[in-house]
């Protein structure tokens, strides 16, 4: 028997393959984009096999961005959403990277910029948030991340006025695993998507509850992807519009696994 010093951390393949495969297999009436959380564990074997499963990339820093695409993954399948503003902007647009902007100076940078495409994504702030704590809770008026949801006149007089238009649209609101939640925020991120007529593809964001002691809940994935399918054919009914969805799993994909 070889024998390693401690610590040593160890991830079976088998668990991750399932949760791709799981993850891939979910039914939705418009289409879904399952991209990885990077920041959840960057291992390169990990990101070959998410690459591999046909998973994209959401990367939360230009960093795991540049890393990605140096380890030879499409620029394509990459989706940079950070709170700091990439010094590589350029270089990643050029790589095909699709930009998020999570702030007005994001936006102010991205527009700005010289070899920018016609098309970003926006990532808003809604006003409500379901993680289980002040930590994991990405929504809501305690919560940093996006542009708030009430300045969507001036995101869209920026881009109009710009040339540009938005067609993803991002609100995400931490961790849970209550289905009905999860409709609640489906509700409200259609809400805020009627207000952005060219959007054709938006993303629920990721915090998936993992199961990781006593009576805690872990999501089942079918029932809320379930939730997710009435709301889309519901708003699909009212308005015309066949939403495509993003999810951005991270510790969902490689809890069990380690």
């Amino acid at each position: 028997t070889k024998f390693y010093m401690s610590p040593r951390f160890e991830y079976s393949r088998r668990v991750i393959s399932e949760r791709i495969a799981e993850l891939g297999a979910l039914p939705v009436p418009f289409g879904c984009t399952v991209r990885y959380a990077v920041k959840a564990n960057p291992h390169p074997e990990i990101l070959k096999m998410m690459n591999d499963g046909g998973v994209h990339f959401d990367a939360s820093s230009e960093f795991e961005a540049q890393a990605l695409l140096s380890a030879g993954f499409a620029g394509a399948h990459i989706s940079l959403s950070s709170q700091q503003c990439a010094q590589n902007l350029t270089e990643l647009l050029d790589a095909g990277v699709l930009f998020v902007a999570t702030s007005f100076k994001q936006l102010e940078t991205f527009l700005a910029t010289a070899n920018r495409p016609d098309k970003v994504g926006i990532r808003i702030n809604p006003a409500m948030g379901s993680g289980h704590n002040n930590r994991t809770n990405t929504g809501g008026v305690n919560s940093s991340f996006g542009i708030w949801y009430e300045y969507g006149e001036k995101v869209r007089a920026m881009t109009a006025a710009a040339g540009v238009t938005i067609d993803r649209l991002h609100i995400h609101i931490g961790s849970g695993a209550d289905p009905y939640v999860w409709g609640q925020v489906m509700e409200q991120a259609l809400d805020i998507a009627r207000e952005y007529p060219d959007v054709t593809s938006l993303n629920i964001g990721g915090g998936y509850k993992v199961h990781r002691y006593g009576e805690e809940v872990e999501a089942n994935m079918t029932d809320i992807f379930k939730t997710f399918s009435e709301k889309l054919l519901a708003f699909k009914e009212e308005t015309g519009r066949a939403l495509h969805i993003e999810i951005e799993p991270g510790t969902y994909f490689i809890a069990h696994a380690g």
